[in-house]
């Protein structure tokens, strides 16, 4: 996509760029992310009774990305569908949603399956202290964790919540309503304010 054309209401490719170096360490960004597309329609394949949305190639490079073969950091889709996520703030703009979604998705790229930063040892500690919360009573609770069934088996239905439940706090931690999320769930900003640290700097 061209800088500064908008596709289907998206807003332009420099104007996101520019939202999220403003936000972000240099690390969270362009150590795990290989780029975003911005999809103007959902188009998805389906394999067995897998369902699988199709990445493009139209790119809002961030970082140093570049879309090279050996590139181990995944990519980001941003699909109309995906614009419609539940469990977050009222949103006044296209650009709002589309920043609540890249605050879910870094989420997954800087976690403990997908962080080219991490080593392995601090891999299995989020991963052991993200389930824990994840498993706490006073925990933050998600809209969109709690109301889908991610898979039939009990193990990876866990496991993929507890994925989610980590997306969910980065988003919510580097939402337009940040502030209220840490003063009203100090433990869960306080796991993510530790493990952005770690990643970005």
């Amino acid at each position: 996509m061209r800088q500064g054309v908008q596709r289907k209401g998206y807003p332009p490719n420099g104007q996101i760029k520019q939202e999220l170096e403003k936000k972000y360490s240099k690390f969270w960004l362009g150590n795990s992310v290989r780029g975003i597309s911005l999809q103007p329609k959902d188009s998805v394949m389906v394999i067995g009774d897998q369902r699988y949305q199709l990445l493009g190639l139209d790119v809002v490079k961030v970082g140093v990305s570049a879309l090279l073969e050996d590139d181990p950091r995944a990519p980001i889709a941003i699909y109309p569908s995906t614009l419609e996520m539940p469990g977050g703030p009222p949103m006044a703009s296209m650009k709002d949603k589309v920043t609540d979604v890249l605050n879910h998705e870094l989420g997954h790229n800087n976690d403990w399956d997908a962080s080219q930063t991490l080593s392995t040892p601090e891999r299995i500690m989020l991963l052991a202290e993200v389930t824990e919360r994840y498993l706490s009573s006073d925990r933050f609770f998600s809209q969109y964790v709690e109301s889908t069934t991610f898979d039939a088996d009990p193990h990876k239905q866990l496991y993929r919540r507890v994925s989610e439940y980590w997306a969910e706090l980065t988003r919510n931690y580097f939402g337009i309503n940040q502030e209220k999320f840490i003063k009203e769930h100090p433990e869960d900003a306080a796991l993510v304010a530790k493990w952005y640290e770690k990643v970005a700097h």
